[in-house]
């Protein structure tokens, strides 16, 4: 039987447990975790948005320190007030924020009008999420 050297076996033991400790990346995890950090965000917009609806942008309508858009809606995915959304809508939100982009169908949270108000107003308007696109409007 052959007798290793201590300096040499605790070489090679020092090479294996190096080894186990390499982390590789787990192509999945790494999804799901991308994918949990959109989980997060989507649920802060579902917690505070009233209505989300796909819809596709017709047309500006005019305004002051709110601008106002004209809206097709294909398909209402959550409402959780008792007022009807039609097939079309006025949204609001702030004319120095970003608004629905005039091209393609989007996926837009809504709450009530005015922003920050938990009831609607006598007119039942409805404003983008925190009044601003980047905020409330994802493609579907």
């Amino acid at each position: 039987m052959k007798k290793f050297s201590p300096i040499l076996l605790l070489f090679a033991l020092c090479i294996m447990c190096n080894k186990s400790q390499i982390k590789k990346t787990d192509p999945i995890k790494s999804i799901n975790k991308t994918k949990n950090i959109y989980t997060d965000k989507d649920s802060v917009k579902l917690k505070n948005s009233k209505a989300i609806v796909l819809a596709e942008y017709l047309y500006e309508e005019p305004g002051g320190k709110y601008s106002w858009t004209k809206i097709k809606i294909y398909k209402v995915l959550r409402n959780q007030t008792n007022i009807p959304i039609t097939d079309s809508l006025s949204i609001s939100y702030y004319s120095w924020k970003k608004g629905i982009p005039s091209k393609g169908i989007y996926k837009v949270y809504l709450t009530s009008y005015p922003f920050g108000s938990d009831t609607f107003n006598h007119l039942n308007q409805w404003m983008l999420l925190e009044g601003d696109g980047n905020v409330a409007v994802d493609k579907p």
